[in-house]
């Protein structure tokens, strides 16, 4: 069973998504893309959560966070390529 809490796409291979844990990033969980009812791409962060479903959890995409996060990054990738 998959634990609760904020996760980032790290990858997408072969119908298979891997998660990282938000908290501990050696927490890593695949999940099958039907599992999403939502179009995922890698860098997106979701939230996963438990309910009486049958799959016994929903997942959640955490627009704002993840927009904020590709920001982040693409600051960080323009700070770099300044440098020079």
């Amino acid at each position: 069973m998959i634990r609760t809490g904020k996760y980032t796409v790290e990858s997408i291979e072969n119908d298979q998504v891997k998660l990282l844990s938000k908290e501990d990033e050696t927490i890593a969980e695949l999940l099958p893309v039907e599992s999403f009812s939502f179009e995922i791409k890698e860098g997106d962060i979701v939230s996963v959560e438990s309910n009486g479903s049958e799959s016994g959890f929903e997942i959640t995409l955490l627009e704002t966070e993840t927009n904020e996060m590709k920001s982040k990054v693409g600051d960080l990738l323009e700070k770099l390529k300044n440098k020079k």
